[in-house]
């Protein structure tokens, strides 16, 4: 939280902070997490509140020249790490009036002389007097510097937040540590903690490797400080680098600190920011990376139950504003605040690039991985770094955690391309993943490879390349999706694979192990391949994808003894349905036996079912024998509790009364005026086979007063 100047008009009255801190999102995602609620990036409004542009070419006290990120390789081999303070005074910069920097320089000075203790504090807790008048200036200048000054040099943690003053002149306060005893002994803490640091950095690569490593190492080695009601904690120590160095909880002011002092002392530069999240004060951080700036929040990414993550760290201006409303200059008093620097249009979004399981690089956004592939004879991986540690999980985290954001509009012309990342998931089967969004439409130029990725497209252009959905589960979302010629989407995934489309024109579906989830208003698939025990296609309706029109062209089962299973699943708007040839196996060992294909469709909130055409060539097929069957199914349906059966001509040949429920031995629509729609008839040849007879009601049409379930058994 910004630093709180408590201001009273009687003379040197001293006043003590008054813990106003407020944790803001962190708050809400720690009071929540019984509650398994999920808050993303993407699932808060931009605040209306915005920065002015800033100055980047004001210049910097301490500039740190970071590693190239591109094309380094892991070597394994310790780096010289050196314990130095080296300070970053980012907001003396940005003074431009002498008076002022004059009064920052005449603090510094006071504080240094105390810092060496070279200065006694009385009882009065008073560190220094400032005639601020003397500079031709404000109180409200002399606040607006002196805030200045503790977002600068949180290294002085013992300065207080509140000061005394009259008309002329200011009161700086001590809060504690009054003694040089009190002093060494943080310092020494400071020491153990700085070399602990220093082992860890010894393999960093570049300045971001070093970043993130303080960043965890922080999140680590603590956590929220809350108060005896659950409230942000009003101890001093929780405010400033003290909590930490004791051992003790932190607030999002202590958290910024820390981070800044570390930084620092490995020679990272690292500027404090202040503003508000959901109207409270709120501190986080900047950072400096590859010569370009970006928004760091370690209080926000220290989720107590899971551990450190990055989901905010290396956030544009952009990605911050979702979440976070920054103090600017125009403001006075208690809520200034320098300009910042300018960051990128995108946010850090690591990724590691190989070529032929060769190790290139790492890199920051998508798009300078893309530039990196130049050969086209080269298979190429792009694996997305985590940004949740790999094998935690809160059953309150469930979607997507980062964005990475792709300009593209051709993927690479190469010979394949892979982009991977880990699910995370636990026994519920709640997950994390990373979600790419590319902001243009895209064309393949290689067959792609996607293992537990979310895809955001406009509209993707197959362009004769194939897609392998893999791993654990998957996401492609898009306008539309497009083949041109023989194109198929693999589905070999352990659990699932999500297709969101408008408009979906592919040759061959193939779906390996599990199910395949298609939302599509408009789908035209040539092939459905179901490959295995269990797997099946469920065509489901979304809030934005609403399934009206579906045709599958043929539709082959591969597996002996078992079904193949196309679920139509709570569809408001589907109007047509087209199905064409179906193949069915004999079971390889019982020749005899017939494997049935089962077509289910819940409805709910509608009083009609859609159109179903089922017409062409049933196959079955088996070792010794092929069954070749022209199959036409037609149905009809009317209200109350009345179900028409109809011949292939769409004539009524049965009328049975469905107000019952063998089953249960119950009415069905238990005093509900709800229209009963069902599929009614199967003809086979010359023969009809009605599902609609009570001795087969229980094994094919199951339905109650919400929803209607029906279930077409195509054996002999």
């Amino acid at each position: 939280m910004k630093k709180l100047f408590v201001l009273i008009i009687s003379f040197f009255i001293i006043l003590s902070l008054s813990g106003c801190e407020l944790l803001n999102l962190d708050f809400y995602f720690t009071t929540n997490k019984k509650a398994n609620e999920t808050t993303t990036t993407e699932d808060i409004e931009p605040n209306t509140i915005t920065p002015n542009d800033s100055d980047t070419s004001s210049s910097i006290s301490t500039i740190t020249t970071s590693s190239s990120l591109n094309h380094t390789t892991t070597s394994g081999v310790a780096q010289d790490i050196e314990i130095r303070l080296e300070k970053n005074r980012y907001g003396l910069d940005t003074l431009d009036d002498d008076k002022l920097i004059r009064l920052y320089n005449a603090i510094d000075n006071e504080v240094k002389s105390f810092d060496s203790n070279l200065k006694n504090v009385g009882n009065d807790n008073v560190l220094a007097n400032i005639r601020f008048s003397t500079y031709g200036i404000s109180l409200e200048d002399f606040m607006n510097v002196y805030s200045i000054y503790l977002l600068d040099n949180p290294d002085y943690y013992y300065l207080s937040n509140s000061i005394t003053y009259n008309a002329f002149s200011a009161n700086i306060l001590v809060d504690g540590y009054k003694t040089k005893a009190e002093r060494d002994d943080i310092k020494n803490r400071l020491n153990t903690k700085l070399n602990e640091l220093k082992d860890l950095l010894i393999y960093a690569e570049d300045d971001l490797d070093k970043y993130m490593i303080i960043h965890k190492y922080i999140c680590d080695n603590t956590n929220y400080a809350y108060d005896e009601d659950g409230n942000p904690s009003s101890d001093s120590s929780a405010h400033n680098i003290t909590g930490f160095m004791l051992g003790k909880n932190l607030v999002c002011e202590g958290y910024s600190e820390v981070f800044k002092l570390f930084s620092n002392y490995f020679q990272l530069e690292c500027i404090n920011v202040t503003g508000t999240s959901r109207g409270e004060g709120h501190e986080w951080s900047m950072i400096r990376v590859d010569n370009k700036y970006y928004f760091v929040d370690v209080t926000w990414d220290d989720l107590d139950s899971v551990g450190a993550t990055y989901t905010y760290f290396g956030l544009s201006l952009d990605k911050l504003l979702l979440t976070h409303s920054i103090n600017t200059i125009e403001s006075s008093g208690l809520n200034y605040l320098y300009n910042l620097p300018q960051t990128p249009s995108s946010r850090i979004a690591i990724n590691y690039l190989y070529e032929d399981d060769v190790f290139i690089g790492k890199y920051l956004s998508l798009d300078d991985a893309f530039n990196e592939m130049t050969n086209e004879n080269s298979n190429y991986t792009i694996d997305l770094f985590e940004y949740f540690e790999k094998g935690l999980h809160s059953t309150r985290i469930s979607g997507p955690t980062v964005t990475f954001e792709s300009n593209i509009e051709e993927f690479p012309r190469v010979k394949s391309l892979s982009i991977i990342s880990d699910a995370l998931h636990n026994d519920t089967d709640k997950y994390t993943q990373s979600k790419i969004i590319f902001n243009n439409d895209v064309t393949l130029n290689s067959n792609l490879i996607l293992e537990n990725v979310y895809i955001k497209t406009k509209d993707l252009n197959m362009n004769g390349y194939n897609i392998t959905f893999s791993s654990y589960q998957n996401i492609l979302e898009s306008e539309s999706v497009i083949g041109s010629s023989n194109e198929t989407i693999y589905d070999k995934t352990s659990y699932q694979v999500d297709l969101y489309t408008n408009y979906l024109d592919i040759y061959t579906i193939d779906v390996l192990n599990n199910y395949f989830s298609l939302s599509a208003n408009t789908a035209n698939i040539q092939i459905l391949n179901l490959r295995n025990t269990s797997t099946y296609l469920e065509i489901s309706d979304t809030l934005e994808y609403i399934c009206n029109d579906i045709r599958i062209t043929s539709i082959n089962t591969y597996s002996d003894s078992n079904t193949g299973i196309i679920l139509f699943d709570e569809l408001k708007e589907l109007e047509k349905v087209v199905i064409n040839d179906i193949n069915i196996p004999r079971d390889k060992y019982n020749p005899l036996y017939i494997p049935f294909f089962l077509l289910g469709v819940h409805i709910k909130e509608r009083t009609t079912m859609p159109y179903f055409e089922i017409t062409g060539t049933l196959n079955i097929v088996g070792r010794l024998i092929t069954d070749r069957h022209n199959l036409k199914l037609y149905y009809q349906f009317s209200g109350n509790n009345t179900t028409y059966t109809t011949n292939e001509l769409g004539e009524i040949i049965n009328v049975e009364d469905k107000s019952w429920d063998p089953i249960n031995n119950e009415a069905i629509i238990k005093g509900e005026n709800i229209t009963i729609n069902t599929l009614v008839a199967i003809h086979i040849d010359s023969k009809s086979y009605s599902i609609n007879t009570q001795d087969n009601l229980n094994n094919y049409l199951i339905y109650d007063n919400q929803t209607k379930t029906i279930s077409l058994n195509l054996s002999e």
